[in-house]
C-alpha cells in the first residue's frame, strides 16, 4: 500500500505585492503582513519608507487585505484619483497620489 504524499502551501513566505516610487531613486518596497510608514525621507529625494509615527501615510497589510491611511497635516492624498480623506482599501495596479 502507498501512502499519500502531503502538501502545505506557506504563503507567508509569499511577496507578492510591491510599492513603487516611479521617478525615485527609492527601490520598490514588498507589502508583508504589518504596517509601514510613508513619507519624505530624510535625504530629501522624495518619499519613502519611514518610521510609523512620521509618516504622512501607512499601509497596512492584514488578512482583509491593504489599507492605506492617511495622518495628521497631510496636504492630499489620492488613490486612481480620488480623494481620500482618512482610509482606502488598496488592490493592485492602484496609482497612490501623496502631495505636501
Amino acid at each position: 500500500m502507498r501512502r499519500a504524499a502531503r502538501l502545505v502551501l506557506d504563503f507567508r513566505r509569499m511577496t507578492a505585492l510591491k510599492l513603487r516610487f516611479p521617478g525615485s531613486s527609492t527601490d520598490d518596497l514588498p507589502l508583508d503582513a504589518g504596517e509601514l510608514g510613508i513619507g519624505l525621507r530624510a535625504d530629501g529625494a522624495g518619499l519613502g519608507p519611514v518610521a510609523t509615527e512620521a509618516a504622512c501615510v501607512r499601509v497596512c497589510v492584514d488578512r482583509r487585505g491593504v489599507w492605506l491611511t492617511v495622518g495628521e497635516g497631510a496636504g492630499g492624498v489620492h488613490v486612481n484619483g480620488r480623494r481620500i480623506q482618512r482610509v482606502a482599501m488598496l488592490r493592485t495596479g492602484d496609482a497612490i497620489f501623496v502631495a505636501g
